[in-house]
């Protein structure tokens, strides 16, 4: 007795759906993705300020200059002496004129540090600052 067997299709894979939603995907990665600016590892305690305002999302990003609580200075990731904080900001001024600042200061800097950091902004002729503050919450 012969049994009749059924000829099994050859499996095929449908790449014309796979690339669909490959792009798809791709698409989604691209328009969720969020690029980091480059900061340095350090730990910042911003001060509260119950008076700030948060800068127009128009403005150009400004260059960051952090302090930290240690009294070490960064201009991105670069580890900057506070004696070489004024040919900096020159250097920086002379490649592109319309560049701007923000500092980003610890809290527990000594106020001298602050004033001395402030005097060679000054002497590099850049008098607009930014300063990032935490919004102080009112306690009621």
């Amino acid at each position: 007795m012969e049994f009749y067997r059924k000829r099994k299709k050859p499996l095929t894979i449908q790449i014309v759906s796979l690339i669909d939603i490959l792009s798809i995907l791709i698409i989604f990665f691209i328009v969720t993705t969020t690029f980091k600016v480059e900061q340095p590892e350090v730990e910042i305690e911003l001060p509260d300020s119950s008076t700030a305002q948060a800068e127009s999302a128009n403005k150009t990003t400004p260059k960051i200059i952090y302090v930290t609580k240690e009294k070490e200075i960064y201009a991105g990731d670069k580890k900057i002496e506070l004696s070489e904080l004024t040919r900096y900001l020159i250097d920086q001024k002379s490649s592109n004129d319309k560049i701007e600042f923000a500092l980003k200061v610890d809290k527990n800097i000594p106020f001298e540090l602050f004033v001395k950091i402030n005097d060679a902004f000054l002497e590099a002729d850049i008098k607009d600052l930014s300063f990032y503050t935490d919004k102080s919450e009112i306690e009621k």
